[in-house]
């Protein structure tokens, strides 16, 4: 069901055993993030799942505070009798090209650098990878340029 006044989409779980947290209260900000929950939930090959579950700290460049990241996914499945596990920023393509002009755009593109650079280093130190998951492909940042 959509709240068509902030555009977001109340996920009804059909596997809520594989839920990591309150599964009666996941929203997908998008449609996209609607579409890898959903594919995420039904999939068998998944083992768990939760977003935004859970905060990444991280320092802003604008105000040189700490922030709170709430990561968008986090999932795990089990491969060669080995658990893998997830961090996953879900974002359009599109919204990953730095933009070519100074404005709030550019701010959100340098933020979300600084929250990835946070969630990178997080996912190192937890035995986690990390991984952007767009409308049609996935990326596997390995390292990620500091933005000017």
């Amino acid at each position: 069901m959509k709240n068509k006044s902030i555009n977001q989409y109340h996920y009804d779980l059909k596997h809520p055993n594989k839920y990591i947290g309150n599964y009666k209260n996941v929203i997908a900000r998008s449609k996209l993030e609607h579409k890898w929950f959903s594919y995420i939930d039904t999939n068998p090959k998944f083992i768990s799942w939760a977003s935004e579950e859970f905060y990444i700290p991280y320092l802003s460049p604008f105000d040189q505070k700490m922030h709170k990241y709430y990561i968008d996914l986090f999932f795990s499945y089990k491969k060669e009798n080995k658990i893998i596990k997830w961090l996953a920023e879900i974002k359009p393509l599109k919204n990953l090209k730095r933009p070519t002009k100074q404005g709030q755009r550019m701010i959100e593109y340098i933020i979300n650098i600084e929250k990835w650079k946070a969630t990178f280093i997080f996912c190192n130190n937890h035995a986690l990878k990390f991984c952007i998951l767009t409308d049609n492909k996935i990326i596997y940042p390995k390292i990620l340029k500091r933005s000017p």
